[in-house]
């Protein structure tokens, strides 16, 4: 998962890719769940250091 995000984050993002998981179906994400994921799986790799 990587982008440039070029509005301000009081405005509706769009891009293709969101298009794209809608018209196909492809479950999304907000930053939110991503930032907990990314955390998660931190913590996991962490525990095994």
């Amino acid at each position: 998962m990587v982008g440039i995000i070029s509005k301000p984050y009081d405005q509706l993002l769009t891009t293709q890719k969101l298009t794209y998981a809608r018209t196909y179906g492809i479950p999304k994400i907000d930053e939110l769940a991503f930032i907990s994921w990314c955390q998660w799986r931190l913590d996991q790799l962490k525990a095994t250091l």
